[in-house]
């Protein structure tokens, strides 16, 4: 569950994690299903303090008593923990308010709660109990950096960039135009991204457990060097992606248009990544040469019922549930 990467690190980390009573009054349910050996190993792996988020002023008075210090010191967590706060009201102010009075490198934030929007790159979302996912993503964040922070650094050709894709174990190699829009009628009219092609994309990811890598000609405009036009269009993908609690891992590298481009770019980023398990490549052109990867492609363009004869145009585009069978099919190979 934990990577052996270690790296050099001068500043500590913080790890907030959400904490209720909705399970239970021992400490360990409170704090999501009593994961003290994991967290403690997130922290020490990631040298994080421990802050926990309270749902009410009794709760945090609760962590901070005799008998939560003495169950910390049994289960290995006192020397992690730094303090509880009570966030029952006005929880995004109090953890800026935190933050601002320390030095650290980086965190990160387990909660129930959807706090992307607010902490971009450093939220971890679960819904019910604390889980190896959610350790995992956390310690993503500790270890290497909330990839939003590293958006602005990303070279338009020829880098790999400073994601950290490095661990994934499924990738979904993910185009935008034709596959979560119609590239077509429905986008000319205003629908950017359609709704239900993004639900079909969340149930692949709830299915396979799957990451998303965007392959997409969208990724220039969410590099610093090009910040233009695609701005407003990835602010409403990103709006639908938040509705699921779907995040981008990461960018395939930058190279070069024409029918290798595509290919040549998922091929790079997949040479640097031998340990990865499966993948599938969500695509509705059909002049990339793929070669080798075509059984791994999904193309989301379908001919027009009972139509012989049809241009590229007539094609009907985009991510529909038979697609999306496919791609769980293949991601589960």
């Amino acid at each position: 569950m934990y990577w052996d990467y270690d790296r050099e690190e001068k500043k500590k980390n913080i790890l907030f994690l959400a904490v209720n009573d909705a399970h239970g009054s021992e400490f360990g349910s409170m704090l999501g299903g009593d994961p003290p050996y994991a967290l403690r190993q997130l922290c020490e792996k990631c040298r994080s303090d421990l802050v926990l988020l309270c749902c009410s002023a009794k709760l945090k008075q609760q962590f901070e008593d005799e008998a939560a210090r003495e169950w910390m010191k049994k289960v290995y967590l006192d020397k992690y923990f730094s303090c509880a706060l009570d966030v029952a009201e006005q929880k995004e102010e109090k953890i800026r308010e935190y933050l601002d009075g320390l030095s650290y490198e980086e965190y990160a934030i387990i909660d129930r709660e959807e706090l992307e929007p607010v902490f971009p790159g450093h939220t971890v979302y679960f819904t019910e109990l604390f889980n190896d996912s959610a350790v995992k993503k956390a310690e993503r964040i500790l270890r290497y950096g909330s990839y939003a922070k590293k958006l602005h650094r990303y070279e338009p050709r020829g880098s790999m960039g400073d994601f950290i894709e490095d661990h994934i174990s499924k990738a979904i190699f993910l185009d935008i135009d034709g596959v979560l829009n119609d590239d077509g009628e429905r986008r000319d009219k205003g629908e950017i991204i359609c709704p239900e092609y993004v639900e079909n994309l969340a149930g692949i990811v709830k299915e396979t457990g799957a990451e998303i890598v965007l392959s997409s000609s969208w990724r220039y405009g969410m590099i610093h060097e090009d910040p233009g036009k695609n701005d407003a269009n990835i602010q409403a993908l990103l709006d639908e992606f938040g509705k699921y609690h779907l995040r981008i891992t990461g960018m395939t590298p930058l190279y070069f248009n024409g029918p290798d481009g595509r290919p040549y770019e998922v091929r790079t980023w997949l040479a640097f990544r031998p340990n990865l398990e499966s993948f599938v490549i969500l695509d509705d052109e059909t002049f990339w040469q793929w070669n080798w990867l075509s059984d791994r492609v999904v193309n989301t363009a379908r001919k027009p019922a009972n139509a012989d004869k049809v241009r590229w145009w007539d094609y009907v585009k985009g991510l529909d549930r038979e697609f999306a069978r496919q791609a769980v099919e293949i991601l589960n190979r």
